[in-house]
């Protein structure tokens, strides 16, 4: 099967794998489409898994098979399509503003349907929102000597990596970490699937903020204090330090590291 031949074809129709809403479980040779058998002679799995490859998030065998790595591509796409404000072109990030409305249910109902031939069509690629941000960029933030780099070519000592909707918040941040004399010492931004981290202030969770970047590991450093987890949870948190993290709930951020002296969980 010519994979360009296919999406070719996939982009010159309005309504995708003949209109199905293809899900877990369906099969090119079973024919089985929204879980139904059927007597046709049609390939819409293997032509979904295709599309997803051609777009970023497919990258198993071509096997006709509705199965969980197809499940997670979809959903993935889904996910880009309505949240990312950033794709690839001809190799190159472009903004986009998302105009998806649908939901990442895993499914090619009609609204991803239409979606996933607008991508094809406009020679889309899926990226997420991940962006580098250097640490000599800010003032009052650094990098701890034992901060991990994640395991990517692109990513360059000095650097970490978050998603582009913290950026206004890492921003203010440095700038009320100076008002307050105070350093916010990064042990960890983005975490990686099967890497434990080690020193984290809460158990970490098996769906983590971190694993989108959109948390960070800090400690708060003022004069000779660091103000850690332990530090939280003995109550002998500098004055600046709590005050630093007063003013960034106020923005709507959660402060896993004063769970303890909130009384957890009362912290939101």
């Amino acid at each position: 099967m010519n994979n360009n031949a296919v999406v070719s074809a996939l982009t010159g129709v309005t309504d995708l794998f003949g209109g199905f809403s293809l899900q877990r479980g369906d099969n090119d040779k079973k024919q089985i489409w929204e879980g139904k058998s059927h007597i046709a002679n049609h390939s819409f799995v293997s032509e979904l898994q295709i599309l997803l490859n051609k777009l970023g998030t497919y990258k198993s065998k071509i096997d006709g098979d509705f199965g969980l790595k197809t499940t997670h591509a979809l959903k993935l796409f889904q996910w880009n399509a309505k949240s990312a404000p950033y794709r690839l072109k001809n190799l190159r990030v472009t903004n986009q503003l998302p105009t998806f409305k649908g939901s990442t249910s895993g499914q090619t109902d009609k609204a991803t349907r239409r979606e996933l031939n607008i991508w094809a069509a406009s020679n889309f690629r899926c990226t997420g929102d991940l962006l580098r941000l250097r640490e000599a960029t800010f003032t009052n933030i650094e990098l701890n000597p034992n901060f991990k780099l994640i395991a990517n070519q692109n990513v360059l000592k000095g650097e970490f990596v978050v998603s582009a909707t913290l950026i206004t918040e890492i921003k203010a941040m440095n700038i009320e970490a100076k008002k307050l004399g105070l350093k916010l010492v990064l042990n960890q931004t983005i975490r990686q699937l099967g890497v434990s981290p080690s020193g984290a202030v809460v158990t970490p969770a098996k769906r983590s903020q971190h694993y989108i970047g959109h948390a960070l590991d800090l400690n708060i450093v003022d004069g000779s204090n660091w103000n850690n987890s332990t530090a939280f949870k003995t109550k002998s948190a500098t004055a600046s330090a709590v005050k630093f993290i007063d003013i960034m709930k106020k923005r709507g951020l959660r402060w896993g590291g004063r769970l303890y002296q909130d009384g957890f969980p009362s912290l939101r």
